[in-house]
């Protein structure tokens, strides 16, 4: 299997995740030991691992059900992108 560019992964993210509400993308595409950064957590504190994020998904999934994203721009520079 080839593997993606970092664009395409942030932009698999959104739309198998977000739009399409497959939440097998977390396993599939965040890393074991990932912190991900800036969400309205109650603590403020990234959130860690798949586990920590699937939790929050669930949350913000059910308090905003019908949220679509659209991914109109990224910008990439190595493995890191923003979107």
């Amino acid at each position: 299997m080839m593997a993606l560019r970092a664009d395409e992964v942030i932009r698999a993210w959104f739309e198998q995740l977000w739009n399409e509400k497959r939440e097998e993308t977390i396993a599939r595409l965040l890393a074991p030991h990932a912190q991900v950064h800036g969400l309205p957590t109650l603590d403020h504190q990234p959130i860690r691992g798949p586990e920590e994020f699937k939790r929050f998904y669930r949350a913000f999934r059910d308090t905003f059900p019908d949220v679509r994203v659209t991914v109109e721009r990224t910008v990439a520079e190595g493995n890191m992108v923003a979107a």
